[in-house]
């Protein structure tokens, strides 16, 4: 468990907490479930949190560097002030290839970022 007391996405998996939460739906998640994506991610990632009922609240648009990839220290950032806000980080959306800048997030570096925020990746 993360030591300000908050569980992350990787340890609501396979407790009670989890079969609450696929029983009940995300309304049964010990706090709100965040969603990361780049600026450049396709308009459907904020229509899918309106289905799956996150909340387009819960959808963080992280800034892109000169290139248009994600930029990892925005992300970690914004990870970190969820966290302490008692948020959780659960989805991490990668770019394979932007509609308008056809740009791919560098998706190869990413299995330590998410070693390090326990979120999962889409």
């Amino acid at each position: 468990m993360e030591a300000r007391g908050k569980p992350d996405c990787a340890e609501v998996r396979g407790t009670p907490a989890n079969e609450n939460i696929k029983t009940h739906g995300v309304r049964a998640a010990p706090a709100n479930l965040v969603i990361y994506a780049s600026e450049q991610c396709h308009y459907s990632i904020e229509k899918s949190a309106d289905i799956l009922g996150l909340g387009r609240d819960n959808v963080r648009q992280i800034a892109t560097d000169d290139r248009f990839h994600i930029r990892v220290d925005g992300l970690r950032e914004a990870i970190a002030l969820d966290r302490k806000l008692g948020r959780i980080p659960c989805c991490i959306v990668g770019v394979a290839g932007a509609t308008s800048t056809g740009v791919i997030d560098p998706l190869e570096s990413w299995p330590q970022l998410l070693a390090s925020t326990n979120a999962g990746i889409t």
